[in-house]
């Protein structure tokens, strides 16, 4: 499937899911690649009074993440799952 196809299937799933129940959902997608594949991690809330300031961190992960090899993706992950204890393995 190109490329093109699966992100704009990706924007059709981000939209039905803002479309059902309440209105006002915020939908933030983060693209994980690998070598021969990539997912999309979907983040889903509603606007809360507070202002969701947590969705800050979700963009500036975003940034980092869709800009790093998948090695790096994978040490992260590890670390925060406790498989490892430091980035510098």
């Amino acid at each position: 499937m190109s490329t093109k196809i699966s992100n704009d299937l990706v924007e059709i799933y981000k939209n039905k899911i803002k479309s059902c129940g309440k209105k006002g959902k915020i939908v933030k997608d983060i693209k994980i690649q690998g070598t021969n594949f990539y997912y999309h991690l979907l983040f889903i809330t509603k606007p809360t009074q507070g202002g969701n300031k947590w969705l800050d961190a979700i963009d500036r992960v975003k940034i980092s993440v869709e800009s790093s090899t998948e090695n790096w993706v994978k040490k992260v992950l590890d670390q925060l799952s406790g498989r490892q204890q430091t980035l510098f393995r």
